[in-house]
């Protein structure tokens, strides 16, 4: 985000004249607080919907015609002492759920990060296409338009 922001709001205050720069600097944190409210929609967004389709994946595979997820089950029935055999079979489902809920949101969250990492990746050359005022810098004063 420093690499991002930093360069962006210099070059976006270089040309601003002074006494303007208070409303600059409100106006950019707007926009940026609006932005980070959109992104994090977004990101919410697509992140229940990687899970939710990560979970429907896992859960093919954890069905009863599954000779492993049949015999993950009853290990975990067998784990489960003072129960009832109705009981245990229901704590061991319910354990497996939260099991496939979990590997979901892992993988999830491994696919956003992953497609945020490229996003930056491809955004942050465009920083070199920013041009500041050295000059109005150096003087302190920026130029007036």
């Amino acid at each position: 985000m420093a690499l991002i922001f930093v360069p962006m709001e210099t070059t976006a205050f270089s040309r601003i004249p002074r006494h303007l720069l208070a409303d600059a600097a409100g106006l950019s944190n707007v926009l940026k607080e609006t932005g980070g409210a959109i992104g994090l929609a977004l990101f919410t967004s697509v992140l229940l919907r990687h899970e939710t389709s990560a979970r429907a994946g896992l859960a093919a595979h954890v069905g009863v015609t599954n000779p492993l997820a049949t015999q993950r089950l009853s290990l975990l029935q067998a784990f489960t002492p003072g129960s009832s055999p109705t009981g245990a079979r229901s704590r061991a489902l319910g354990y497996l759920s939260q099991t496939v809920s979990r590997e979901a949101a892992v993988r999830a969250y491994e696919e956003l990060f992953l497609l945020l990492g490229v996003m930056i990746l491809v955004v942050l050359p465009l920083i070199l296409l920013l041009k500041v005022d050295r000059g109005a810098i150096a003087h302190g004063e920026p130029e007036a338009e």
